[in-house]
């Protein structure tokens, strides 16, 4: 994971964080009560430093310093043979043209302009 984190873009501020997080009886669509905590905590952490734009999907605006403590301290909450956790870095050039249909909240205008 370290290596990650050595090629995360140093000059990217936004990126998008993807979670799925699983339980080991999720062979089925009931999710367990340790799954439902780990994925609640990692909702409300990144709730403090970016916007949900879906679900498990969120926008963070943060400095690759601050990312790569957000990044350990999600790591430190997943079961790494279940979990899945993506940062895509957004940079700024393609930041512009990000294009948005539907339902937009009034937050989420104001990032990317």
């Amino acid at each position: 994971m370290e290596k990650f984190f050595k090629r995360l873009p140093k000059r990217a501020e936004y990126y998008v964080v993807i979670y799925d997080v699983f339980s080991r009886t999720d062979i089925s669509p009931r999710w367990g009560s340790g799954a439902d905590w780990r994925r609640a905590r990692i909702a409300r952490i990144l709730l403090e430093v970016g916007v949900r734009t879906q679900k498990s999907v969120f926008e963070v605006n943060i400095s690759p310093r601050n990312l790569t403590k957000l990044l350990e301290t999600i790591r430190s909450l997943i079961e790494e043979e279940l979990d899945k956790v993506y940062i895509y870095p957004i940079e700024s050039k393609v930041r512009k043209s990000v294009k948005r249909l539907g339902y937009v909240s009034p937050i989420l205008k104001n990032i990317f302009i």
